[in-house]
């Protein structure tokens, strides 16, 4: 082992993902942290979901994060600053387990076995 993050999640930790030289954590805790990766040290943390996030992925750009949760909800953040742009329901009763980024759009994955892709509206 080279290091541990601190302070760490109060519960087990589900998703990690990168946004340039930001790492972001999100676990059974509903938070979402944002770690430096250069300095080890947590930027900040916040906890917009009402349930267990279970999955993570930076957009193509690396400006925002997803983050999805076992509601069933996906929230978007600004990766450089934490800022909430919002949520919405992605499987409703069924976690989302699953985030993936594309030039696309945003696909989802969840235990009611479907995957899903999403659009921003304009």
């Amino acid at each position: 082992m080279v290091a541990t993050l601190d302070p760490v999640h109060r519960d087990s930790v589900h998703a990690v993902c990168m946004a340039g030289s930001t790492l972001f954590s999100g676990g059974r805790d509903h938070a979402v942290m944002a770690w430096d990766v250069d300095s080890m040290a947590m930027k900040r943390m916040t906890s917009n979901h009402k349930d267990w996030v279970l999955s993570l992925a930076a957009g193509i750009d690396q400006s925002n994060v997803f983050s999805g949760a076992r509601d069933g909800s996906v929230a978007m953040w600004e990766a450089s600053s934490g800022l909430f742009r919002g949520t919405f329901i992605a499987h409703r009763g069924s976690s989302v387990n699953a985030l993936v980024a594309t030039p696309s759009g945003l696909f989802t994955g969840s235990n009611d076995r479907s995957i899903k892709l999403w659009r921003a509206s304009s």
